[in-house]
């Protein structure tokens, strides 16, 4: 099969680039963003977020400042690329308007200058013709005329109403010292019924909307996360690097929970970047149908299902 890119308007989201080859399908914000805006598999489930209300809106005194007092910052939904650590406003500049956006030999690539942060931010979406995964190829270059010390934070955003699993760290023999942290923001609540903590795996139920924000991250050596949702698996995977240094007292990945919008974050190692040099932070995205799952609390039913499935 090749790769069908092309122009459409999409919801209220405006202009979007759609790329599919015929399994899978992605649609990209160019009218504002970018935002991954979609990803699901050829008549399948749509796996992403979509605030199509735009009931998520940061407009707060300190991004009125820095980006000016008609500023505010959209969420949008989807799959956003930002820099690690979070800060306001820097983490939070608006993006409202047109993208660049170039066509590649096997995908498509879309950029987006932060003038006021003085960064290129952009992303590449790489597909082949015959599978049921894609490339998200974040970069990020340093415009100023100093160094500067950065991660790249891919922050997806998923709908409500499913399970994610994550693989707690391999154990290893009594005296190899310890190698699980978990990093809690002051608002978590870890007796919050949607937790579950297992040896080997962690899981979280993205059920109602709650009020309770919950956010967690952990250094996640096995590099991948997967979401359920009616029957279709999400499953990021990245790549992770025991050697490096990671914001957030050393998180790999993130989740982030609120009134029933779940992100899912992977972030870069820190990278020293000298006057216009460029880093890349690679996700491997891929979406398939699954069998039905109800054992999220279950550490054997959980090991017989990714081993089946993922």
């Amino acid at each position: 099969m090749s790769i069908e890119v092309k122009e459409i308007t999409y919801k209220n989201f405006g202009k979007c680039v759609s790329i599919s080859n015929g399994l899978i399908q992605t649609l990209v914000t160019v009218d504002v963003g970018p935002r991954i805006i979609s990803f699901q598999a050829i008549h399948g489930t749509e796996m992403l977020f979509q605030d199509l209300e735009r009931q998520f809106l940061w407009d707060n005194k300190e991004i009125k400042e820095k980006y000016g007092e008609d500023s505010s910052f959209w969420l949008y939904g989807g799959h956003r690329l930002r820099i690690a650590p979070e800060k306001m406003p820097d983490s939070y500049q608006p993006d409202n308007e047109p993208v660049v956006y170039t066509l590649l030999s096997d995908g498509v690539r879309f950029s987006a200058y932060q003038k006021e942060n003085k960064i290129q931010l952009s992303f590449e979406i790489i597909m082949s013709g015959d599978s049921q995964n894609m490339m998200v190829v974040h970069c990020a270059q340093n415009c100023t005329q100093e160094s500067q010390r950065i991660s790249l934070w891919g922050i997806t955003a998923l709908q409500a109403g499913g399970l994610l699993i994550v693989p707690q760290n391999e154990k290893h023999d009594l005296f190899s010292g310890p190698n699980r942290t978990f990093s809690l923001w002051p608002y978590s609540d870890l007796k919050d019924s949607r937790l579950w903590i297992g040896n080997r795996y962690m899981t979280w139920e993205e059920r109602e909307p709650s009020k309770n924000p919950f956010k967690i991250g952990m250094n996640n050596q096995s590099g991948w996360a997967a979401y359920l949702l009616n029957q279709y698996a999400f499953v990021k995977r990245f790549v992770y690097n025991q050697q490096a240094v990671y914001p957030d007292s050393g998180s790999s990945l993130e989740i982030f929970s609120r009134n029933g919008l779940l992100e899912l974050e992977s972030l870069s190692p820190f990278y020293q970047l000298a006057p216009n040099e460029e880093v890349r932070h690679v996700e491997n995205w891929s979406v398939f149908p699954v069998e039905s799952f109800s054992g999220r609390c279950n550490e054997m039913a959980l090991e017989q299902f990714v081993n089946t499935n993922l």
